[in-house]
């Protein structure tokens, strides 16, 4: 057990990618899917889902922006801005390596921000021919390209999708997980389940938590590695939202659950610009390197970033989304 839960280096952090993309494919469906087989357009749904997503990623970037004038981003992308950021509006994969080479210098977690449009898009368009049956055939399909890419990636772990060269695996990872979210949200919403309520309800919810700490925290050796990553997007995750899909929160538990979805987009994708500016301008102006004290600085910033996203929930991403929502579409 302690080689496998080592010490905590979040060496599968990279998992929580999936966690997201199934949790997307149960809101999307629980928000939109009714909508769309009755009155909402697709050109209204992808309006929808731009609003909601632009505001904070034009943000993240813009900071990666300002970093790079002020000499504290990148120095690869230091020159490059002509290209990248016209890239980064249209949110178009930087193929061509410009600049530090990743599909998005400017805020490198929108790589799986594309890949969630993708899904998204796709959804909607064949939202009438997505019966159970084709969403398992694309699970498995996808399920099927994620063990081959296993098997070939040099690592053998899903920390894929984010570079260039992995891009292509990012269509694989959306392709299961989001998939596998529209798919239980049918499933539970098809029939009358138990619900848990009262302290069982927080019991769920903190056994969960510790549960997805555990897997993003542990350690698995080379040669467990690859059935490990495989295994917790294919089984566990999907599990865990289907389970909680069942919890009727209140109370303390409910009040941290909202904090968590009000914070947790934003600090996703603004995590990455913040902690480049913060890191390039301790460097050059001070001398400081972070890794110097950490895990002190990292516990500190993830602190700071927490409060600084519900305070750009409140007063940047609500009213910003509110306003693009009256102004652009019905």
């Amino acid at each position: 057990m302690d080689a496998f839960f080592g010490p905590v280096n979040f060496q599968e952090s990279y998992l929580a990618v999936d966690i997201f993309f199934v949790l997307s494919g149960v809101v999307i469906a629980n928000a939109y899917e009714k909508r769309l087989q009755s009155t909402l357009s697709i050109k209204d749904f992808i309006g929808l889902r731009l609003v909601r997503l632009y505001p904070l990623y034009i943000l993240g970037c813009s900071v990666s922006v300002l970093a790079t004038l002020l000499g504290a981003g990148n120095g690869k992308n230091t020159g490059h801005l002509g290209t990248l950021i016209p890239l980064s509006l249209l949110l178009i994969p930087n193929v061509a390596r410009i600049g530090d080479g990743n599909p998005y210098p400017l805020n490198n977690p929108a790589w799986s921000l594309f890949f969630e449009l993708v899904a998204n898009v796709f959804y909607a368009r064949f939202l009438g021919v997505l019966k159970a049956p084709r969403l398992a055939l694309i699970m498995f399909a996808s399920a099927a390209c994620l063990a081959v890419s296993l098997y070939f990636k040099q690592s053998h772990s899903l920390d894929m999708g984010w570079t260039v060269k992995s891009l292509f695996a990012g269509t694989f990872r959306v392709g299961y997980s989001f998939f596998a979210g529209v798919l239980l949200y049918r499933l539970f919403s098809s029939r009358v389940p138990t619900e848990i309520k009262g302290r069982f309800a927080a019991y769920a919810l903190s056994g969960v938590l510790a549960l997805v700490f555990a897997l993003l925290t542990s350690s698995p050796g080379p040669a467990i590695q690859p059935y490990f990553d495989f295994f917790a997007v294919v089984v566990i995750f999907p599990a865990i939202v289907y389970l909680m899909l069942r919890v009727e929160l209140a109370g303390v538990s409910a009040r941290i659950c909202k904090f968590m979805g009000a914070t947790s987009y934003a600090l996703y994708i603004l995590h990455a610009p913040l902690c480049g500016l913060i890191r390039g301008l301790l460097k050059s102006r001070a001398g400081v390197s972070v890794e110097d004290y950490a895990p002190m600085i990292g516990v500190g910033l993830l602190i700071t970033m927490l409060a600084l996203c519900w305070a750009i929930d409140s007063v940047y991403d609500w009213p910003v989304r509110r306003f693009l929502q009256r102004r652009f579409l019905p």
